[in-house]
């Protein structure tokens, strides 16, 4: 039984955008090329797309859960893809060394650059991107967004770190981290504390803080 050709040539599904089509399967089903909104492209098979089985490249739902593999990922070559590659894994991905900085404590990435490496590349490229900066947010207590990033030197980016929030408790000034270290309390627990808006005398308060109740 024949069936109707049906073009799909710039349809969207889901976060994928059909580019052309491509040679048939072994078994001569209909396969098209197809670009996920991450700059990925795959051949996907026409049935699957259009019963909505596949709606994204697949590498997308990885990077989200943090299981990224460089040698696998499309553009990995360049620097300004391992810089997003490092951001997202702070972020998302808990065995990070850094994740108790940054996604532990509610930073985010922002949905315009979750799963859309072009979409940063040209944020990137347009916004001073030079091989040797960081990534820095303006706002140390804010997520990854265009709004709240810039690319600053290594030395700006040291001093923006939550390690450099010097206070003065007891007499003595010095960064939050050094304080937590004097009262034997974990640097998470005294950051959480800090930004949560506690005064000095709560942030390094050994024994847990409990709700108080009127």
């Amino acid at each position: 039984m024949k069936h109707n050709f049906i073009d799909m040539k710039g349809k969207k599904i889901g976060k994928l955008t059909v580019i052309k089509r491509t040679e048939n399967n072994k078994s001569k089903k209909t396969i098209w090329l197809c670009k996920c909104s991450c700059g990925n492209t795959k051949n996907i098979q026409a049935d699957r797309l259009r019963n909505g089985n596949i709606k994204n490249c697949g590498r997308c739902k990885s990077i989200n859960k943090g299981h990224l593999n460089p040698r696998k990922q499309y553009h990995s070559h360049k620097k300004t893809y391992k810089v997003w590659q490092s951001m997202i894994k702070r972020c998302n991905y808990k065995k990070s060394i850094n994740y108790y900085r940054y996604g532990g404590r509610g930073i985010t990435v922002c949905n315009e650059w979750i799963d859309n490496y072009i979409n940063f590349e040209t944020w990137a490229i347009n916004n001073g991107y030079k091989p040797g900066l960081h990534l820095d947010r303006i706002d140390n207590n804010e997520n990854y967004s265009p709004q709240n990033c810039r690319f600053v030197t290594p030395k700006i980016n040291q001093n923006n770190r939550s390690d450099c929030i010097k206070v003065e408790f007891k007499g003595i000034i010095t960064t939050l981290s050094i304080h937590a270290e004097i009262h034997n309390i974990p640097k998470s627990t005294v950051y959480h504390r800090y930004r949560k808006g506690l005064k000095l005398e709560n942030v390094f308060q050994i024994k847990k803080i409990t709700k108080i109740t009127e």
